[in-house]
């Protein structure tokens, strides 16, 4: 997980590294839908309950966890 981490940090300080992030975010999101659709035969379970799957704890837990390391990391990429 740190190995990610500290890939996808350093990977967001190229040239247009966090523009084509997000192509492969949309993306990424576009596809599940699409596989959704064609392999279940129904819309995912986060349509059913949006609010829930925005505030699930996990999901607050991941965003929390991703700003500390987005804070402290990119401090410390970033001194010289």
């Amino acid at each position: 997980m740190v190995a990610l981490v500290l890939t996808a940090t350093s990977y967001a300080h190229r040239e247009h590294g966090q523009r084509n992030a997000l192509y492969l975010h949309v993306f990424s999101w576009i596809m599940q839908f699409i596989g959704h659709g064609v392999a279940e035969g129904r819309a995912p379970a986060l349509l059913d309950n949006i609010v829930g799957g925005a505030f699930h704890r996990n999901h607050v837990l991941y965003n929390v966890l991703t700003l500390l390391f987005s804070c402290v990391l990119g401090s410390l990429l970033r001194s010289p």
